[in-house]
């Protein structure tokens, strides 16, 4: 487990540290106009890429872990199926934007372009390589998508060229989903491609509440960049995602942490002795670690945003001292959502993360009106802390009990 959790984070410190100079680079070409605009295509692609995804992985990760030999039926099922569902959901936005004629013409082109996402990220076979833990073709493969977006960042100077970034992104995700492929391949794992529905319901009815928390997952993070522009606020979309970039940085070593743990998770079910101790000192030392680089983003704020993004947004110092202290919280949680689920209790984490959902969007509808942005980081401070708590009430009541 720790030889997975340090391959995986050393790949994911890398690719994100690729990113966020891509990213500095991009915000300073394109302004807070452009950014918002990419962040708010962003934003939208993201709700119907969960359409594609759904919550495939987790449940394919928890049954191939538990029995490798299930592998090769597992990936043909869910390229198979997942490519359907890219191409039902590509028609659908090219459709939409087609026939939105209101629609802004960089918006519309930006969502145009990141229709080719939902067939990378259909293709791509991540999840068979955290199911066998094998975790360094993963980290090779963040490296490549990583390196087009930074390549198009370097070259990019001026806002028109916001489309740049998006083909970029989605070349990137292309190449790492042909890369993870052909590895899979070299390995020896033999497949193909199918679909069969006698596969795809008991795949679509285990896995549905990881489908929804997922989605409210996306609304705690993304709903803030929607709603702001739908409330008025969209000026403000650009700086509110620089700000929170210095959050989000940490989000792929909380991501690989899960990941690399997850598969011993589903291997002790269902008796939770095994792991109690372990789980116990790993959530603590996550939020420790998290909260020591709160504080340090806390009070660097200001120093930080003028280095990396530029005077236009020092303005945001107090969104940043708000954001960061969402990151213990992400800590403290992190390896208790994937418990619940390895111990098929993913209908409960659908219904804690609700509750952060509605308060989130409950805050944001109150504060947005009267404080722009930072209403959004206030909410999504209030979300995490509900999420963390039931999820923290659930582990007592549902998982521990079975270690008494």
């Amino acid at each position: 487990m720790l030889k997975n959790l340090v391959t995986l984070g050393t790949g994911e410190v890398v690719a994100r540290a690729m990113h966020a100079v891509g990213f500095i680079l991009i915000a300073r070409a394109l302004g807070h106009q452009a950014l918002g605009q990419f962040g708010l295509a962003v934003a939208v692609t993201s709700y119907v890429l969960l359409f594609v995804t759904q919550g495939f992985d987790q449940i394919a990760i928890r049954q191939v872990s538990r029995e490798h030999a299930d592998l090769r039926g597992y990936v043909e099922q869910v390229l198979g199926l997942r490519l359907l569902l890219a191409a039902a959901a590509a028609s659908g936005v090219a459709l939409t934007c087609a026939l939105a004629t209101g629609l802004d013409p960089t918006l519309r082109g930006l969502l145009i372009v990141f229709c080719l996402s939902y067939v990378a990220n259909a293709l791509t076979p991540r999840w068979s390589f955290l199911a066998i833990e094998r975790p360094r073709p993963i980290a090779i493969g963040s490296f490549v998508a990583e390196a087009w977006f930074l390549g198009a960042a370097i070259l990019i100077q001026s806002p028109s060229q916001v489309f740049w970034a998006a083909a970029a992104q989605v070349a990137g995700e292309l190449s790492e989903a042909v890369y993870l492929l052909w590895t899979l391949r070299a390995l020896g794992h033999r497949f193909g491609i199918r679909f069969s529905r006698a596969f795809a319901k008991p795949l679509v009815r285990e896995s549905w509440p990881v489908t929804v928390s997922m989605l409210l997952g996306n609304m705690m993070y993304n709903f803030d960049v929607v709603i702001l522009g739908a409330m008025g606020k969209g000026a403000e979309i650009g700086l509110y995602l620089a700000c929170y970039r210095l959050v989000t940085v940490f989000t792929p070593l909380i991501a690989a942490f899960q990941s690399a743990v997850y598969p011993s998770l589903a291997r002790s079910y269902p008796d939770f002795t095994r792991i109690r101790a372990r789980v116990g000192w790993l959530t603590l030392a996550a939020a420790g670690a998290l909260a020591a680089a709160a504080c340090l983003i806390a009070f660097f704020a200001r120093p930080f945003l003028l280095l990396l993004f530029g005077g236009d947004y020092v303005q945001g110092a107090t969104l940043v001292q708000v954001l960061v202290w969402t990151l213990p919280l992400q800590g403290f949680r992190s390896l208790l959502r994937h418990l619940l689920i390895a111990y098929h209790e993913q209908k409960v984490d659908t219904r804690n993360i609700s509750f952060g959902v509605v308060t989130n969007v409950l805050v944001d509808v109150a504060l947005i009106p009267r404080w722009g942005a930072l209403g959004c980081a206030v909410s999504t401070l209030g979300s995490e802390i509900v999420f963390s708590t039931l999820s923290a009430h659930a582990i007592a009541t549902r998982v521990w009990r079975r270690g008494r």
